[in-house]
């Protein structure tokens, strides 16, 4: 597999991590740069971990994992976004319950997001290719796409308030349904 193909597959795994972190980033007022590493780590962690579950236990966990994928991370997306649109009814919904602040909820999404990499490392244990440029690929653009859809998502809910984050849990349920949907 030449490194053109893989850094295709990293950056289009990356846009999942873009969207959720985005997302997160808007119902956060005060997002700095110690929270923006704990995002990146979260991300890219979650993602190192389902690419080696997936290309070491190839296609046995796949066997296992396959057939019910999509509804974890479908519940886990769906549940979060609810949870921001509920928030927003809330009098001080904005900054309470955040889905950054929360080690525990950040993990889910970073989880939730990456499942597409465990599938796509299942699928690359099949082909040649050396997974450590893989992994180092793929953590740089998850760290990126995560980094930069914080901040941006920060500033837009910073901007735009209880609005950005209602369109944050609109983006995350959809995000689920799509999922759901491509299971």
């Amino acid at each position: 597999m030449e490194f053109w193909e893989i850094l295709l597959i990293c950056l289009s795994l990356s846009l999942d991590n873009f969207a959720v972190a985005a997302t997160a980033g808007c119902s956060n007022k005060n997002l700095y740069f110690l929270r923006i590493l704990r995002v990146c780590c979260a991300f890219v962690g979650a993602g190192i971990i389902c690419l080696f579950a997936g290309f070491f236990g190839g296609k046995e966990l796949g066997k296992i994992i396959g057939t019910y994928d999509h509804w974890v991370a479908f519940f886990i997306l769906a549940y979060i976004g609810t949870k921001m649109i509920l928030n927003i009814f809330k009098p001080d919904g904005l900054n309470k319950a955040c889905p950054l602040t929360s080690l525990k909820t950040l993990m889910f999404m970073a989880i939730a997001t990456n499942i597409d990499v465990l599938a796509i490392g299942i699928s690359l244990a099949l082909y040649k290719v050396n997974i450590w440029l893989v992994l180092i690929t793929l953590c740089i653009c998850i760290a990126a796409a995560t980094s930069i859809g914080a901040y941006l998502g920060a500033i837009l809910g910073c901007k735009l308030g209880r609005k950005a984050e209602f369109c944050g849990g609109i983006v995350l349920l959809l995000l689920s349904i799509k999922i759901l949907i491509n299971g």
